[in-house]
């Protein structure tokens, strides 16, 4: 798991000190977590809950995706941009950059179009329409189940031009014939 280092027991870390130590590293060139066969997708999960991350991971992993993960948005758009995946999963609320801001950097890049999935603990329709405004794709509400974290990849994956329709209820998505 990025952002985890050996560090004695008596040795106390705070979230920021976590987080520096994330951004410490060199991003992993390989994914942390890979499928048995290697199928499916790539696929950035940036979030600082590194339990989440686990839970969320392991599901991936499990559906045949390669998982890169991080723990603050620095890191994330260091992945994002040398690695180039296929989708993003970002948290809006990260230490050392916004999720808001990664998309907006990873939508300034010609020639590639990643699904970006937003997750957020933040509820109100002016935290998604700024999250869709920025360039996300889909908004998903902490706490977050694996399986509809799944399922939205799967519907970006459909279509790489889903028209997004925004209702008081959240993303509603439509495909244009």
């Amino acid at each position: 798991v990025l952002g985890d280092s050996a560090r004695s027991a008596n040795e106390e870390t705070t979230p920021q000190a976590a987080a520096m130590a994330t951004t410490q590293r060199a991003p992993a060139r390989q994914p942390t977590t890979t499928s048995p066969d290697g199928i499916g997708a790539t696929i950035l999960l940036a979030d600082d809950d590194q339990l989440l991350r686990l839970i969320l991971r392991e599901r991936l992993a499990r559906g045949g995706h390669e998982v890169f993960e991080c723990g603050d948005g620095f890191a994330a758009l260091e992945i994002a941009m040398q690695e180039r995946p296929e989708f993003l999963v970002l948290d809006v609320m990260m230490p050392l950059a916004r999720g808001l801001e990664v998309v907006r950097q990873v939508r300034r890049e010609d020639g590639w179009r990643p699904g970006i999935v937003m997750v957020s603990a933040r509820t109100r329709v002016t935290d998604r329409l700024n999250a869709l405004d920025a360039g996300a794709d889909i908004y998903l509400e902490k706490p977050i189940a694996p399986n509809a974290l799944v399922e939205a990849i799967a519907r970006l994956g459909e279509d790489s031009t889903p028209t997004r329709i925004v209702d008081l209820l959240g993303p509603v998505w439509a495909t244009l014939a």
